[in-house]
């Protein structure tokens, strides 16, 4: 399988290269028309850059609330770098000089939401990896509680001795044992729920390993969706 990704990964490489190549060409004898002389090839550079940028921008907002705007950016830059490769000499030298100057603020702003898109995967996986291990910690510490030693005098023998009540969020148990053994007291641990975005709950949700903890963060993805 990993053999067969290198293959798949070259080639896709050795294609995307060669078609670069083919269409450097005719984007830089555009460029010379549009009187950029020498420094022509740096026209196909912005045309296949900008159109590049935009897919990297479009597939990390997919499925989020704005994907289309890179989509139609980068579909109107390829447009153009296929119409200036199909008919170079039906391209207007004002368009063909017009170009640079739109990628300019454009590339910018795709360059913001990429950067914005990358800060918000890297939130999400260390979202995800506090997540799992909170539910880890709860796995293992499940079915036990916290003992304390006591002594038999501590509590009252019979119903009517008055009994201290338990700190919050804490259930003294008291067991009857012989004279002189120790009394476990269980104390039940408060769980402290803090919710994320109900994203990453899908996400943990679709990387479960079992049915259970697959449900479990299901429905947390609809108590975050509630809030």
């Amino acid at each position: 399988m990993k053999a067969l990704r290198w293959i798949v990964g070259l080639g896709t490489l050795l294609i995307a290269a060669g078609a670069f190549t083919l269409s450097f060409g005719k984007l830089h004898t555009i460029g010379e028309i549009a009187g950029y002389g020498d420094k022509s090839w740096i026209y196909p550079s912005i045309v296949e850059g900008f159109v590049t940028l935009c897919t990297l921008a479009a597939f990390l907002r997919h499925g989020q609330r704005g994907a289309w705007y890179p989509w139609l950016v980068g579909l109107a830059g390829f447009s153009y770098s296929l119409w200036a490769n199909a008919v170079p000499e039906s391209v207007p030298v004002e368009v063909v000089r017009a170009i640079p100057v739109m990628c300019i603020p454009l590339s910018v702003h795709m360059f913001i939401i990429i950067a914005g898109l990358v800060d918000q995967m890297a939130q999400r996986a260390a979202e995800m990896k506090a997540m799992e291990a909170e539910a880890e910690a709860d796995e293992a510490s499940e079915g036990f509680g916290f003992f304390d030693e006591a002594t038999p005098e501590d509590f009252a023998p019979d119903d009517n001795a008055p009994v201290s009540p338990a700190p919050e969020g804490q259930t003294p148990v008291i067991e009857t044992v012989p004279d002189g053994q120790p009394v476990k007291v269980t104390r039940t641990r408060k769980v402290r729920t803090s919710l994320a975005s109900r994203e990453t709950y899908l996400q943990l949700a679709r990387d479960a390993k079992t049915d259970e903890k697959r449900a479990q963060w299901l429905r947390m993805a609809d108590v975050a969706a509630g809030n």
